[in-house]
């Protein structure tokens, strides 16, 4: 056997205490041999056993003390192993926790390009639509009301598409968007009928069936409706992650929970001026998303949904214009 192999089967701490067995051995000799020959002994002979007895305390104190270096290195060397693992361990936390967050920054820039290419879209679009009809009031050209009407239909097709574009992206689900429109004018909002203005084209294939059998029915009906119109809670939107949690959570249908679980609402408002001069807000309908996984409860949600409805508003507004021309030509 080698030298190198035989030091990797014998540690160095074993080593220490056969050597210190070894130095005891030759003290005891040296001692034994002493007691021996004591008749025999001559004084000159002295200085070398009291040397030698001398060295080897010395070497079995050395001995000894290498022993405890040697724990102690030992000690040292598995504080070390554990505070690797332990160092290890950190990082591995420390790069899962970093995966999450590029994962987070990367979810929110799409779903940030997401907005942004829908913003960009509907307002384009919307430009081109409100130019034709402010063309159509300022000239009394009220022959191409009809053509206008369906040009809004189509830009309401693309705006319930790229709405929904964004929030799939945001909440990683697919979702429902719809207009809600009340079709009354009574004294109580939860007391005005309502109905299905218009559906993205995803959810009406799906929904229609649903806006067919109940057509028309009261806004308390509906939850988040019913919120929102309460003068009680002062709700200016309605967001629910899962509408099973609520126990008074009710819809104009009984199994709406094969639909949706999560929803957000915003009510689309027109600018009224009161009595006393102040300028309120009357809500005329609302603007809905909903899907199943939820993810509709942050204020980029919230936010986005009241723009989205102010659009909304502002190109009814401005077909209102146009029908009253046409009405007054007729």
């Amino acid at each position: 056997m080698s030298s190198q192999k035989w030091y990797k089967k014998v540690r160095a701490d074993e080593i220490s205490i056969i050597a210190a067995i070894l130095t005891i051995i030759q003290s005891l000799i040296v001692f034994v041999t002493l007691m021996q020959n004591g008749n025999e002994f001559n004084g000159s002979e002295l200085p070398f056993y009291s040397t030698v007895i001398a060295v080897n305390v010395v070497n079995l104190g050395l001995i000894f003390a290498l022993m405890r270096l040697i724990k102690r290195n030992d000690n040292a060397r598995r504080l070390g192993e554990n505070l690797r693992k332990e160092h290890k361990f950190e990082l591995k936390i420390l790069e899962d926790d970093n995966e999450d967050l590029r994962d987070q920054i990367d979810f929110m820039q799409a779903s940030i390009t997401a907005l942004t290419k829908s913003n960009k879209a509907i307002t384009h679009e919307l430009k081109i639509l409100k130019n034709r009809i402010l063309i159509a009031i300022a000239s009394d050209n009220t022959s191409d009301y009809h053509s206008i009407k369906t040009d809004v239909k189509s830009f309401l097709v693309f705006y319930t598409a790229n709405l929904k574009n964004f929030f799939d992206k945001h909440t990683g689900d697919e979702c429902a968007i719809y207009i809600t429109m009340l079709t009354d004018e009574s004294a109580d909002p939860q007391d005005k009928y309502c109905e299905t203005f218009f559906r993205d084209p995803t959810s009406y294939v799906e929904r229609q069936h649903i806006d067919k059998k109940r057509k028309r029915y009261l806004a308390k009906e509906f939850f988040p409706f019913k919120e929102i119109t309460s003068n009680e809670n002062g709700l200016t939107s309605f967001q629910c992650e899962d509408c099973n949690d609520l126990k008074h959570f009710h819809d104009r249908i009984p199994e709406w929970d094969k639909f949706f679980k999560a929803v957000i609402s915003t009510p689309i408002q027109k600018p009224v001026k009161g009595s006393d001069g102040m300028v309120g807000n009357n809500t005329i309908g609302f603007l809905t998303v909903d899907n199943m996984k939820g993810g509709l409860s942050d204020l980029i949600c919230l936010n986005c949904l009241k723009a989205y409805s102010d659009v909304f508003y502002d190109l009814l507004n401005t077909l209102f214009y146009l029908e009253e021309k046409v009405k007054k030509g007729a």
